[in-house]
């Protein structure tokens, strides 16, 4: 398993004993105010109330704003392995709690005396978060190596005709040994790398060094082997040493 799942496991765990063994804080809720109680504590005692005497709208959305939150953290804890979902649906749940809690219908706008599990439920949430958005870069990675090593095609080539291998006549051999110039007359082979300008070479020195550092964090990360990694270093340093020495010549032709 990967290590951001496994701490995102870690991080679910420790969102569902904030929410059912820390304190949340102290809360004004109907039936009176709430000191050091767990969240969980908290929506039993409102569930208790929830089918009793009748009571004006805006109670009821709050305590079932309260209610909500306790359901959508749980499920946050529960969805540890999957570290960005759980973060996000966890700061969704606190967020609710924190409207709920601050605009109170009782009291108005208050700010409460917020506690330990209140306040570790919130950087778990955006813990999980950083998790899930850094760490799966190179799962995608991976994936899209993969994906572009699929879908390339093996190109089928068609054999010549086996007119292409009949000895020529003697007419047919003397008209293409007249036809064939003469080495004097061959043009020159060409170089395979023709004259560039400096920003040419400079923009190459940058990517091969961008293409080292890609292969130390797919060795880090596991996304190749020691010895694929080692082969490709080296050829790619060799690489880099020509266009580093090609850079200086052309530098000391210049002055």
């Amino acid at each position: 398993m990967d290590k951001d799942r496994i701490a995102g496991i870690a991080l679910g765990i420790v969102i569902l004993m904030a929410v059912f063994l820390l304190p949340f804080g102290s809360f004004q809720l109907p039936s009176g105010q709430l000191n050091g109680v767990t969240l969980f504590n908290m929506v039993m005692q409102l569930a208790g109330s929830l089918g009793g005497a009748q009571q004006p709208v805006n109670l009821w959305i709050h305590e079932i704003l309260i209610v909500v939150s306790f359901i959508i953290l749980v499920i946050a804890g529960a969805l540890g392995i999957y570290p960005l979902r759980s973060g996000a649906i966890g700061v969704l749940g606190m967020i609710l709690i924190t409207i709920s809690s601050i605009f109170n219908p009782v009291l108005g706008f208050n700010i409460p005396s917020y506690g330990a599990g209140y306040f570790i439920v919130w950087g778990v949430s955006v813990a999980a978060i950083v998790i899930g958005r850094l760490k799966p870069n190179a799962r995608r990675k991976l994936s899209f190596l993969s994906s572009q090593a699929a879908s390339e095609e093996t190109v089928e080539t068609a054999s010549p005709p086996m007119d292409l291998f009949k000895p020529l006549s003697s007419s047919e051999a003397s008209q293409t040994s007249s036809t064939e110039p003469s080495p004097a007359t061959q043009p020159a082979v060409s170089l395979p790398f023709p004259p560039v300008s400096m920003n040419v070479i400079e923009e190459e020195i940058t990517r091969i060094r961008a293409f080292l550092v890609v292969l130390g964090d797919e060795k880090k990360d596991k996304l190749i082997s020691d010895e694929a990694h080692d082969r490709l270093s080296t050829r790619l340093q060799k690489i880099l040493e020509e266009l580093e020495a090609e850079r200086k010549k052309r530098i000391e032709q210049v002055e």
